[in-house]
């Protein structure tokens, strides 16, 4: 699991999850030069990588939760599966 912080505030941004069995090997990250996207780089020793850009948007993030939910949010349901505070409007309507 991969924890966003933002180290000005001190405030936890979000959580990322490496798919599947992935999160056992060694992990490398890098921003992109805008800040917009997280490179992860995951090597299991001996066969091929995994590499995933992340968009680091929570509108992009409220697009891919309602896009899998089918329906808008609750902020419980945000918490916890994102794990951090849900942002002020969780409504899919506006993401569609």
């Amino acid at each position: 699991m991969i924890v966003l912080t933002d180290l000005g505030t001190g405030t936890d941004v979000g959580t990322l999850r490496l798919p599947g069995y992935w999160v056992q090997f060694k992990t490398a990250m890098r921003l992109t030069a805008d800040g917009s996207h997280l490179i992860t780089a995951t090597d299991p020793g001996g066969s091929p990588g995994l590499l995933v850009r992340w968009r680091l948007s929570p509108s992009a993030w409220t697009a891919a939760a309602c896009a899998a939910a089918g329906r808008n949010l609750t902020p419980e349901e945000w918490r916890r599966h994102i794990g951090t505070p849900p942002p002020d409007d969780l409504s899919c309507t506006r993401q569609r």
